[in-house]
């Protein structure tokens, strides 16, 4: 028996490390894609009992509320066509906190997609996005900055790349995952281990509770196909 002593440390060993590897690479990938994420408001403001207000530092949370990513450091900022509704102008909130107004220059309901362009002096912390789709089982980090929250972050893997889903009486393709999307984190960024920007995260299902392990996202070929079109 003492003899098996040392195969099982040689074998038990990588996998130890490696776990403690994983979580580093899920903390830097974090790191590296939180800067480009922001918070976005816009519409009228919640009523004072709405159940998500004591989740925010002030009763005026609008009722369009959600995060963006920026996807161009001269400040284009892509987000959920729903987290902006039909307004013309949305606030953001920087990851350093500095507030700017930006206009939305361009939404597809469909795609659930917008751009909101903001007129900045300084180069902003922009992502980009995954030349490469991702496979099912590959590691996905899920960043929003929901109004008042402050950062979150939540980490799983992609249950499908390409999945067909009920959206507005028709079907699309998104990107599924079981890292939380939570309310607020919709219009971020869902980042493989490199902080690449592969899914725009949309929705969150539960049949009861917040969430239930379902997540959607706007695969990153569908942001790209739009950004390709609208931007100036």
């Amino acid at each position: 028996m003492p003899r098996l002593l040392p195969l099982l440390l040689l074998v038990a060993g990588p996998a130890y490390g490696g776990a403690f590897d994983l979580r580093d690479a899920v903390a830097a990938a974090a790191e590296t894609a939180s800067p480009a994420v922001v918070t976005v408001t816009a519409g009228p403001a919640l009523p004072a009992d709405d159940p998500y207000a004591a989740l925010f530092e002030d009763n005026d949370l609008p009722s369009e509320t959600g995060s963006g990513v920026v996807v161009d450091p001269a400040g284009l900022v892509l987000t959920n066509a729903h987290v902006v509704g039909e307004a013309a102008e949305a606030w953001l909130i920087l990851s350093n906190g500095k507030k700017l107004k930006g206009r939305v220059t361009a939404r597809d309901a469909a795609a659930d997609l917008a751009l909101i362009k903001v007129s900045t002096s300084a180069a902003l912390s922009a992502l980009r996005l995954a030349e490469t789709a991702p496979r099912a089982g590959d590691w996905a980090v899920a960043i929003g900055r929901p109004h008042g929250a402050g950062l979150v972050v939540t980490a799983g893997v992609v249950s499908s790349p390409r999945r067909r889903v009920p959206y507005g009486g028709a079907f699309r393709t998104a990107l599924q995952t079981d890292a939380a999307i939570n309310p607020g984190n919709s219009g971020g960024a869902l980042v493989n281990l490199d902080g690449e920007l592969i899914g725009v995260p949309a929705a969150g299902y539960s049949a009861a509770g917040p969430y239930a392990g379902l997540g959607f996202a706007v695969p990153a070929s569908a942001a790209r196909a739009f950004l390709e079109k609208h931007r100036k």
